[in-house]
C-alpha cells in the first residue's frame, strides 16, 4: 500500500496544532471526520477515506432540487440516527 494522496498535507496541518490548545479539540491526529461530496468530487472523497481509514469516513450523497429551487440532498447510510 502506497502513500495516501493527501498524507503530506494532513501531516503538515497537524504540525501547526499546539497541544492542549482550543484548535487541538477540533484538529489533531485522533480526530475523525465525516466526508460528503458532490457527484464530481466523489472519487477524490473516496480516495481520501480509503487512504486514511479510521480518520475519514465517506458517505455517498444523493443530490437534487426541491420544486422551489432549494437543495435537496440525502446522505446515504445515515438513517434516523445522526452520525455526523
Amino acid at each position: 500500500r502506497g502513500t495516501a494522496p493527501f498524507e503530506k498535507e494532513i501531516m503538515a496541518a497537524n504540525l501547526f496544532v499546539k497541544p492542549n490548545s482550543i484548535a487541538s479539540r477540533y484538529h489533531g491526529p485522533n480526530k475523525h471526520y465525516k466526508v460528503i461530496a458532490f457527484t464530481a468530487m466523489e472519487p477524490m472523497a473516496q480516495r481520501l477515506a480509503e487512504g486514511f481509514e479510521g480518520r475519514f469516513t465517506f458517505f455517498k450523497t444523493k443530490w437534487g432540487k426541491f420544486a422551489d429551487g432549494t437543495d435537496d440532498f440525502d446522505i446515504v447510510g445515515i438513517d434516523g440516527e445522526n452520525e455526523t
